[in-house]
């Protein structure tokens, strides 16, 4: 379960949730207005706002060897505020919403890198992405990663990362569901998407 000032999260298997986190220093002083932060040895709760300026590095009542805990806690607490009202995600729920197969949606963003899920079936063009890696995580079905060096099964629950650079084509003879994790999305004509999948909905349909 993720708290914050502002909501209580359930977590469940196969949930997840972006959370980020000040580097010391970078938190505006009035951050610390209205949080708080338990002081393990005291058993008690310490607010932060009777610190002062966040600079100030200090607790009333809290001894010196506590202090940096309470801190810490407060830069994830005070990160959670500023946030706002967070809800989590399942990559699962979310590709099974995916209309057009071999097409990406991002569902989060974290450290330069996008979450995205997708639906394939019959097989992308060879293509590689010379910008970047490319992580496959199979959430339903079965995967072939095509590479001009063999063929890499996967099956639910299985990651594997094509390095930037590495030609490779993804194939499905049912309908799979997968999330990838990479800077951009790839799910154009150079990453790939086959053109029959911009207006049919499986490759029979393109059959004529």
């Amino acid at each position: 379960t993720i708290v914050s000032p502002n909501a209580t999260i359930p977590m469940q298997p196969g949930d997840s949730i972006l959370i980020g986190l000040f580097r010391r220093g970078d938190a505006p002083t009035d951050t610390c207005a209205g949080l708080t932060a338990h002081d393990h040895r005291h058993q008690r709760l310490v607010r932060l706002s009777d610190a002062g300026p966040w600079r100030h590095r200090r607790i009333p009542h809290v001894r010196a060897g506590r202090v940096e805990s309470a801190i810490l806690f407060g830069e994830l607490t005070a990160n959670l505020s500023r946030v706002g009202e967070m809800d989590k995600v399942s990559p699962a729920q979310a590709a099974a919403t995916l209309e057009e197969f071999w097409s990406q949606r991002t569902i989060g963003e974290a450290n330069g890198n996008l979450f995205k899920v997708a639906k394939g079936i019959g097989s992308t063009n060879w293509h590689a992405h010379d910008d970047q890696d490319e992580t496959f995580l199979i959430l339903r079905g079965h995967l072939t990663i095509q590479l001009r060096s063999g063929n890499i099964e996967l099956d639910q629950g299985d990651l594997f990362v094509i390095p930037r650079g590495v030609e490779h084509c993804p194939k499905a003879d049912d309908e799979v569901h997968f999330m990838l994790v990479g800077p951009q999305v790839t799910s154009n004509a150079a990453g790939g998407k086959p053109e029959w999948s911009y207006s049919a909905q499986t490759p029979a349909d393109n059959v004529d």
